[in-house]
């Protein structure tokens, strides 16, 4: 700091301490007068100019159309069973979609169904997982899912948010994407997958 400012704060601190002293309370700066309009009021403006230039769902539509027409096929991480959309989501996090998608072809190369993966030791899972992060307690997850859907559902993957959060592992993200991405029911995973 410079001697100025110093100088400034010796002075303030001096004057709190001699007020202190005296039992008097320091000085407050005023605060400014809230503007007493309703929110709604400035939100209805906004939502108002917003509206007037969104596009109408007739040009929506046609942009859509055209995307599937120039995009077809799956994506990257499409997959087309609820098994596996359940298993590559509880491997993709913390790690990149390129890791999941390399590693994943692997895993189902040496565990090719649920009961392979249920009496599977986690130490060999882990095995067939260790390129990503968390390996470890991934394979104990992916053990821990395969065990519950053998028992509890008969193999097949629940399609309701509270039976796959039931499932060890699984959390409502993971649910989220399984109920989104395999069974294409109404649901929002707020995650960077999205």
């Amino acid at each position: 700091l410079s001697t100025s400012r110093r100088r400034q704060k010796s002075r303030r601190r001096k004057r709190r301490q001699r007020s202190a002293s005296l039992g008097l309370r320091a000085r407050r700066p005023a605060v400014p007068e809230v503007r007493r309009l309703p929110k709604e009021d400035a939100r209805r403006r906004t939502r108002r100019a917003l509206l007037s230039r969104m596009p109408a769902p007739s040009a929506i539509r046609k942009v859509i159309e055209i995307l599937k027409r120039e995009f077809p096929g799956k994506g990257a991480v499409e997959l087309d069973r609820a098994e596996d959309v359940l298993l590559a989501t509880v491997l993709s996090a913390r790690t990149r979609d390129e890791q999941v998608l390399k590693v994943y072809p692997k895993l189902r190369k040496r565990f090719s169904t649920l009961a392979l993966i249920a009496k599977a030791s986690a130490t060999s899972i882990a095995a067939a997982i260790n390129e990503i992060g968390l390996y470890r307690s991934k394979a104990k997850s992916l053990k821990g899912i395969a065990t519950a859907l053998l028992r509890d559902h008969d193999g097949e993957v629940p399609d309701t948010m509270e039976a796959l959060i039931a499932l060890p592992g699984v959390g409502r993200k993971t649910a989220n994407c399984v109920l989104c991405y395999a069974f294409k029911k109404p649901a929002i995973a707020v995650d960077t997958h999205v």
